[in-house]
């Protein structure tokens, strides 16, 4: 429900407060007066496109705020929405605001975090729906109808039709999938990539790849290459550690000796010793093992010559097919999977066109049933709408929903429905783009609404001008349709007639007042005795009539 909405510099309106009630809340005023830009003001807050023309002159930015209170009918949907975009929910209340700035920016901010206009359009799409004169061409297309027909019937969360549409989805992915092997599909240019394959596999599998081998040859390579000098180390090494007759283990072990005599009779000349012997061990096995491996590091030009043409072959196969091995693999994967796929193609067609088919019967069976749930529908819709149009005075009106099978399978199924409608006595049934009276057309949108409320989970109704076309006893009729809706949904609703401004719970009053070279819009709630004046006003146009004056506390007092 929309509890407050404040208006800051936005048009002719310098700063406005309105705060919003449960049940049926009336706005009324001169033409020209700004009822309108309270709409305004509104569908900016609940994401319309930014309009920098709104900003009052001489400011550099208008801001709007709406504040909502969430309902038990919608609150989850919300909430689960409200969750995935990390935005807190403190005490089911959504605070709203936008701003537009002097260079055509705009910000949307959801309980204080940025957000984008179309995730504020979404939530604000859960909340509060808007009806004027400009939404009846919103519901001339097939598909709008279709939608009608589907949320009436609660068809979206039907078993049947979610398995339509994920075999739907398939079905138009397999034939996408076969439109474009046929669109390409040239037998000279497949086997020339076919070679142009068989020759990269080739290439790659005589190379013979191991996991590991790229980065070991540059090791390899390097100790090739050094090993004149590396082999002439190891010999120096050797000799003064073993070979010679002056070498290092001599002296150690002479060290060693010469301290063992006195180890055992001082502690500290007794740790030198063992640190001696152990050095000296140590030692011995490392001039051992380089003993050992003396020609192991004798240069072999053959042996690397092979290595770096090794080297050589492996980094040409990465530059061609990959950064590493692994991508190389996964090239190579690849190509298989390709091969094999232009090897089998013919095949590969022939089995689409099973597929299409085999799915095609079953979106066939799927969609019989959705039609048959429709039908069903149908007459439930007819019927409830009917109603409402008897409600509302339109005894003669006559409505039907036809329903035609397409020649082709769509998301929703194979259906395509017409609203067909004739409002007077003795006139055919014709489709919505064919009728042209206004006044119909707001009694017809508004026994839509009524029957909508039925199903849909908005809490707040807005109804701009649904007088349009209307007087007299209509005029009361619709008063009263909207009266009865207002018992269970939220309603706002704007009007030049008396007879629904008397229905309202709630009166405010939209007037523009001229001081010095500005022009000023305010918006007030009426008190009991300024509604009588107001309603007084828009009867006769003087709220000075003793008349007039009389006859709208009767039409308040019998609301």
């Amino acid at each position: 429900m929309l509890k407050e909405l404040c208006i800051k510099d936005f048009a002719l309106i310098d700063y406005s407060k309105i705060n919003f009630f449960e049940g049926f809340n009336i706005f009324t005023g001169e033409t020209g007066a700004g009822k309108s830009i309270v709409i305004d003001a509104l569908l900016f807050a609940l994401g319309k496109r930014a309009d920098k023309s709104f900003i009052r002159k001489n400011k550099s930015k208008t801001t709007i705020e709406a504040i909502f209170y969430l309902e038990s009918n919608n609150k989850d949907a919300i909430k689960s929405l409200l969750i995935e975009e990390g935005i807190d929910l403190d005490e089911d209340m959504i605070i709203l605001r936008r701003e537009i700035y002097e260079d055509g920016k705009s910000t949307c901010r959801l309980n204080g975090k940025l957000v984008t206009r179309s995730f504020l359009s979404l939530i604000t799409s859960l909340m509060i729906t808007i009806h004027s004169q400009n939404e009846f061409s919103e519901i001339l297309t097939k598909e709008s109808q279709l939608n009608i027909l589907d949320d009436f019937i609660s068809l979206k969360s039907d078993d049947v039709y979610n398995s339509y549409k994920k075999i739907f989805l398939s079905y138009r992915l397999k034939q996408e999938e076969l439109s474009q092997i046929l669109t390409t599909y040239d037998n000279a240019f497949m086997l020339r990539e076919l070679d142009i394959i068989k020759y990269q596999i080739k290439e790659i599998e005589e190379a013979k790849l191991n996991k590991g081998e790229f980065e070991g040859l540059e090791s390899k390579i390097n100790l090739l290459e050094h090993s004149e000098e590396i082999s002439l180390l190891i010999n120096n090494i050797y000799n003064d550690s073993y070979s010679n007759s002056d070498n290092i283990l001599k002296k150690i072990d002479l060290f060693k000796n010469s301290l063992s005599k006195f180890s055992k009779s001082d502690e500290l000349m007794n740790n030198w010793y063992e640190g001696f012997n152990e050095v000296y061990y140590k030692l011995e096995d490392i001039t051992l093992t380089i003993r050992d491996n003396l020609d192991k590091f004798s240069y072999d030009y053959g042996k690397l010559a092979d290595l770096k043409q090794r080297y050589s072959d492996i980094n040409k196969i990465l530059l061609k097919y990959g950064k590493d091995i692994d991508s190389v693999f996964d090239y190579l994967g690849e190509m298989y999977n390709r091969k094999n796929y232009l090897e089998n193609i013919d095949s590969n067609i022939i089995n689409l066109k099973n597929e299409i088919s085999s799915l095609e019967i079953d979106l066939e069976n799927y969609s019989k049933k959705i039609s048959q749930k429709r039908l069903i529908g149908i007459a439930e819709l007819k019927s409830a709408i009917v109603d409402e149009l008897i409600s509302l005075d339109m005894i003669n009106s006559k409505f039907d929903i036809k329903l035609e099978n397409t020649t082709e399978f769509g998301i929703n199924g194979r259906d395509s429905i017409s609203f067909l409608i004739s409002f007077n006595k003795g006139e055919d049934l014709k489709p919505f783009n064919k009728i042209a009276s206004g006044g119909e057309i707001s009694r017809f949108m508004l026994a839509l609404k009524k029957v909508s409320a039925t199903f849909d989970n908005i809490s707040t109704i807005v109804f701009d001008e649904i007088d349009t076309g209307i007087s007299g006893k209509a005029a009361k009729v619709v008063g009263e349709k909207l009266k009865e809706i207002s018992k269970h949904r939220q309603i706002i609703c704007i009007t030049h007639l008396p007879q629904i401004a008397a229905k309202g719970d709630y009166h405010f009053a939209v007037q523009k007042l001229e001081s010095g070279d500005k022009t000023h819009s305010f918006i007030t709630q009426l008190s009991k005795d300024e509604r009588i004046s107001e309603i007084a006003k828009m009867i006769s146009g003087d709220d000075t009539s003793t008349t007039s004056y009389k006859y709208a506390k009767e039409m308040i007092e019998l609301n």
